[in-house]
C-alpha cells in the first residue's frame, strides 16, 4: 500500500508536461527532435533508475520478510508461491493499471525516435558496412 500511495503518485508527476503531441507526427528539425528526445530520454532514465532503486528495497524487505517465514515453517512450494515473486507481480499491474493516458504517447514518442535514429544510421552507413551506434 506504502508502494500506491507514497511512490507512485511520485513517479508518475515526473512525466508531467512532457510534451507528447509530436508523438503522432513527424518532428520537422533537428533541432526539435533533439529537444524532444532530450526531455522523454532524461524523464525515462531518471525515472526508472528512481522506480529501480525503490523496487529493490522494497523487494528486499519482502525477502526479508519470506526469510523470517520460511525460517518459522512456512514453506514455499514453488516460486510462484514466493512473496517476492508475487511482490513482482502486484508492481507490474500497478504500474500498467495507474499510468497516466498521457504516458502512451511519451513511449510512443521515445520508440518513435529510437527507430528514426536507427534508421538514420543504418541510411548512412556504407554499403556492406555496419551501421554505427553509441551503446
Amino acid at each position: 500500500k506504502a508502494f500506491r500511495r507514497h511512490y507512485l503518485p511520485q513517479f508518475w508527476q515526473r512525466f508531467e508536461g512532457i510534451e507528447t503531441e509530436n508523438a503522432n507526427t513527424h518532428i520537422q528539425s533537428e533541432d526539435e527532435l533533439i529537444t524532444d528526445r532530450g526531455s522523454v530520454e532524461e524523464a525515462l532514465a531518471h525515472g526508472l533508475q528512481e522506480l529501480s532503486a525503490t523496487v529493490q528495497r522494497h523487494e528486499a524487505r519482502v525477502n526479508e520478510l519470506a526469510a523470517a517465514l520460511s525460517g518459522n515453517g512456512m514453506g514455499f512450494v514453488s516460486d510462484r508461491e514466493h512473496p517476492s515473486s508475487q511482490f513482482r507481480t502486484m508492481l507490474s499491474a500497478l504500474l500498467v493499471t495507474t499510468a497516466p493516458s498521457t504516458f502512451a504517447g511519451l513511449l510512443q514518442l521515445y520508440f518513435s525516435q529510437r527507430l528514426q535514429d536507427f534508421s538514420h544510421k543504418f541510411n548512412n552507413a556504407a554499403p556492406g558496412e555496419a551501421p554505427q551506434t553509441n551503446e
